[in-house]
């Protein structure tokens, strides 16, 4: 049962982190002259079969901020459990990215999760001109809980929500072939690792009653071996320019878990 139970906590972590992902997949084209301002405000439920286990709520502001003179990005994400997704995995984490608007970067990021007893805040910096990231973070479970380090910064590499604006800005999944697969490389936790997604087809579901045609996608975490085969982690976006991250799902010892999109500024999803 305690193997279970760890098996079981890798991939609602993942979904996690998946959603922490996709919400920066929402954004529009970028370029030099995106839109000043404009706020997308994301609601997700994740649940297991009819029982719910979390929430997500997902903000976007487009450059919201001027920062050494570029345009900055903000993305706010925050996802917890509820009830049975208390028991199983007690999230409660929240994010917060600056990503530079044009040319693309990654500039800095923040996190404060927390998993039943443990609690760590995290402070990223993208140093271009050192090529390195600066890590400072705070476990809370220490007595001193202080810690730094630095990362070395490689091509084509961001944190968690950066990453995956390159993947919208970058990709297009309409002209992608069957098991065509995209890799980059994000900064979680205390390293570079390899994240991906792996294109595998068209799909229709039904979000809000409704059929809709998606691009279905997997998930790709190289670098992490318990994220097995078996149980994998699938992420469905609408077939169409805006290609909105609709659905998560992930296959469980006890079921499978399920992310699914609500609303969008306060309005039932409908496409």
């Amino acid at each position: 049962m305690a193997t279970d139970m760890m098996e079981l906590k890798l991939p609602m972590k993942a979904i996690s982190l998946t959603l922490l992902i996709i919400s920066s997949v929402a954004f529009d084209t970028l370029s030099e002259t995106s839109s000043k301002n404009k706020v997308d405000v994301y609601k997700y439920k994740l649940k297991l079969g009819w029982f719910s286990l979390g929430s997500g709520r997902v903000s976007i502001s487009e450059n919201d901020t001027l920062i050494s003179g570029k345009n900055m990005h903000r993305v706010d994400v925050h996802t917890t459990t509820l009830g049975l997704g208390n028991w199983l995995s007690n999230l409660d984490d929240d994010y917060l990215a600056y990503v530079q608007s044009y040319p693309l970067k990654s500039y800095s990021s923040y996190k404060d999760v927390t998993a039943g007893d443990s609690h760590w805040e995290q402070w990223n910096t993208f140093n271009y001109t050192d090529s390195t990231i600066i890590i400072k973070a705070k476990d809370w479970r220490k007595e001193n809980p202080d810690r730094k380090w630095t990362v070395d910064l490689e091509e084509n590499s961001f944190d968690i929500l950066g990453t995956f604006v390159y993947f919208k800005k970058a990709v297009d999944w309409s002209k992608k072939s069957k098991n065509d697969t995209v890799m980059i490389k994000t900064l979680y936790k205390h390293d570079l690792y390899r994240v991906g997604l792996k294109y595998m087809g068209t799909e229709n579901i039904k979000i809000n009653g409704k059929s809709i045609s998606t691009h279905k996608l997997r998930l790709l975490m190289p670098d992490q071996e318990k994220l097995k085969d078996d149980r994998p982690v699938y992420v469905w976006m609408t077939n169409d320019k805006n290609q909105h991250p609709v659905q998560i799902q992930s296959k469980l010892f006890i079921g499978s878990a399920r992310c699914e999109l609500v609303s969008v500024n306060g309005k039932e999803t409908g496409f």
